[in-house]
């Protein structure tokens, strides 16, 4: 192989890599600002997911449910999730979501609706016989469901990054539903 040949060939097999660490370097900020929002993605075995959980989520309990006064949020139990927000936010969410099946768990129980010893630890078989027995309307189940699906995720996924604002706005949809739940139920 003569000299010419030899670079032609080097030049071919790393035009490629080149390239693309070019386009990366120049698109860097763009780039940048879509992996912010990117939270899931599934290449083999690496995956993420999309923030839009977080968005649908707050916009079901939005249009489902009323919103809460500030002295409603200034009880303990929101204010230790806050601050356990800066320490570890997947620890809020799983900590939030511990409340929510506390409370549909005390609810069926107050309603006396019959819970298997096999549901009592399935909050979502719950909230269907809360569902079921009309106690809870469809969108106070979905919401439920998606708050479960959330944590499901956030305690299983090891990828799953979560920033301290979307903790937050978990509990807040979190704590909209619970206020919701213990005035209009429980009362």
């Amino acid at each position: 192989m003569d000299t010419l040949t030899f670079i032609s060939e080097i030049i071919k097999s790393a035009i490629w890599p080149l390239v693309v660490l070019l386009g990366l370097l120049l698109f860097r900020n763009p780039i940048s600002d879509i992996m912010q929002q990117i939270s899931r993605f599934k290449f083999k075995s690496v995956e993420m997911e999309f923030r839009e959980q977080f968005s649908n989520l707050e916009n079901n309990v939005d249009s489902a449910l009323p919103s809460i006064n500030a002295t409603s949020l200034q009880h303990d139990s929101y204010k230790h999730l806050l601050s356990l927000v800066s320490v570890s936010p997947k620890s809020a969410i799983i900590e939030t979501w511990k409340n929510i099946e506390s409370l549909i768990l005390k609810i069926a129980q107050n309603r006396n609706i019959q819970i298997h010893d096999y549901d009592m630890k399935k909050p979502l078989n719950i909230s269907k016989n809360l569902l079921s027995a009309g106690i809870i309307n469809e969108n106070k189940h979905s919401i439920i469901n998606s708050l479960r699906v959330i944590r499901n995720e956030v305690k299983h996924y090891e990828l799953k990054q979560i920033s301290p604002e979307e903790a937050i706005s978990y509990i807040d949809s979190a704590s909209r539903l619970m206020s919701n739940l213990q005035t209009e139920i429980l009362n």
